[in-house]
């Protein structure tokens, strides 16, 4: 038992200085219309990445995650009907969050172009970005 309580400390620290990032999720400046240098810092994820995803037919949904990744029945249906892929980032994020959202929101701009507004009534809630629209 006595080897366990420094994986929960360790485990306990890093859950409190994920949760004590300065609400960055609340206070974004989500308006990524305009091609500025909003996405310079971007390392994983940004506009630009969304468009060559989408270019090459391999265009992404991120996903708010957790410890666990949650996979709903009906994502493979969703996925197959508009031909994308759902990614659960998981707790760890790995790029900012205004990254993240500039990706999503340019393949949400490519559903609708593509499929019109339809998918938004399928989509999971937790796609990020998806209620800042």
């Amino acid at each position: 038992m006595k080897k366990f309580i420094p994986i929960y400390i360790i485990a306990l620290i890093n859950f409190s200085l994920l949760m004590h990032s300065d609400n960055q999720f609340k206070n974004l400046n989500t308006d990524f219309s305009t091609n500025n240098n909003k996405t310079q810092d971007c390392h994983n994820f940004s506009r630009e990445k969304a468009l060559i995803d989408i270019q090459s037919k391999k265009p992404e949904i991120l996903l708010h995650g957790g410890i666990v990744s949650v996979i709903k029945i009906t994502d493979k249906g969703f996925e197959k009907k508009y031909k994308l892929l759902f990614r659960d980032l998981g707790c760890v994020v790995p790029d900012k969050i205004e990254c993240l959202i500039a990706y999503n929101k340019a393949v949400f701009a490519y559903l609708d172009k593509t499929y019109g507004k339809e998918w938004r009534k399928e989509i999971r809630n937790d796609a990020i970005g998806l209620n800042d629209q």
